[in-house]
């Protein structure tokens, strides 16, 4: 089964004082609920995905998958 990924960037107004730089990194956390199966695995173009390395419990750290991507403007 595939499970497609939405993401979705809603304009930010911010006062003309403050300079804005562009993101250059995109980050995302998947967590998948204790009741479903967890992702057995995530592949990205770009970027990587790991499950997470903060979670002692190897059960939960099944369940969390970190994605990091590239963000060019």
């Amino acid at each position: 089964m595939k499970r497609h990924l939405l993401l979705l960037m809603l304009p930010v107004r911010l006062s003309a004082q403050e300079p804005i730089e562009p993101a250059t990194e995109g980050r995302i956390w998947l967590k998948v609920p204790p009741d479903q199966a967890p992702i057995s695995s995530v592949e990205v173009s770009t970027g990587k995905s790991e499950q997470v390395p903060w979670e002692d419990d190897p059960q939960v750290r099944l369940r969390h998958t970190d994605i990091q991507f590239p963000i060019s403007w």
